[in-house]
């Protein structure tokens, strides 16, 4: 592209990187300056699967797979209350590549009181986007 200015009609994420500008006048050495430009979206959440199933005194794992940038926070709910690493739940998080992330929900000996519906919660400064999973028996 020849000019002054690179302008961007219609940005989205493909365009994030870092672009150089190079300028000469024919005397001396080329100028040559590099940005880097960066990209944000809100939240999306990819599930594996919409329904586990999973017999009574077993462990199972939900993933959730989100990509966000910038990254921000995301957790696993049930009932509207934000799971944690208690004994009873593991959860771990992967960094899959960039602007992505994986989030696992271990649940241990299942019981009964363990089945229903999970959420899976991504939230950053543009927005927010929640996907619901079943594990059922």
């Amino acid at each position: 592209i020849r000019g002054p200015t690179l302008n961007f009609i219609k940005i989205s994420r493909i365009c994030e990187g870092t672009y150089q500008c190079h300028a000469s006048n024919g005397i001396g050495e080329n100028a040559v300056r590099q940005t880097t430009v960066k990209v944000h979206f809100r939240p999306e959440i990819h599930l594996p699967t919409l329904r586990i199933g999973q017999t009574l005194g077993r462990h199972t794992i939900l993933e959730c797979t989100v990509t966000a940038s910038p990254i921000g926070l995301t957790v696993w709910q049930r009932n509207r209350s934000t799971l944690s690493n208690d004994g009873k739940t593991e959860i771990e998080l992967y960094n899959e590549k960039l602007h992505t992330i994986t989030l696992s929900l271990r649940i241990k000996n299942l019981s009964r009181t363990d089945y229903g519906y999970y959420n899976c919660v991504a939230q950053n400064i543009l927005g927010s986007e929640n996907k619901t999973v079943e594990l059922f028996g």
